[in-house]
């Protein structure tokens, strides 16, 4: 009975070591494991904000090709109206010569009637004196 009595009392002392001691090596675990799952759950909220980071990335990177696009489209419409501002001022000295010309044409010709307005201002007198005297002694 010694054997038996010695077992009953080993297993009392073992019943009160992990009766005490059990909750908190429980408590310990949960802890532990309560730690693990907060850095998990950490470690996935990182993941997710990477994500996120990276779709903003493309989303900013698209934004980009599209405003690269679209100043060059710009650029393209400000050449073509640049051209066209070319033809325009072409178009106006080619005007701009013609008026010299036709200046130059009315100043020749204001010159030749002018020359024949002197002729004629120093004829006519002349030929009326002429045919003054003329009829004055016939």
């Amino acid at each position: 009975m010694s054997n038996l009595t010695e077992r009953d009392e080993l297993k009392k002392i073992v019943e009160e070591v992990v009766k005490e001691n059990l909750p908190k090596i429980v408590n310990e675990e949960l802890v532990k494991k309560e730690k693990r799952y907060e850095d998990i759950s950490l470690i996935e909220r990182i993941v997710k904000v990477e994500q996120s980071l990276e779709n903003i990335n493309k989303l900013l990177e698209d934004f980009m090709h599209a405003i690269d696009r679209r100043f060059e489209q710009v650029d393209k419409r400000f050449e073509q109206v640049y051209k066209r501002f070319e033809q325009v001022d072409n178009r106006f000295e080619q005007i701009n010569k013609r008026f010299e010309d036709l200046l130059h044409y009315m100043d020749k010709r204001f010159e030749d009637l002018n020359k024949r307005i002197g002729f004629m201002s120093w004829f006519i007198p002349t030929i009326i004196t002429i045919i003054v005297v003329v009829l004055r002694f016939v």
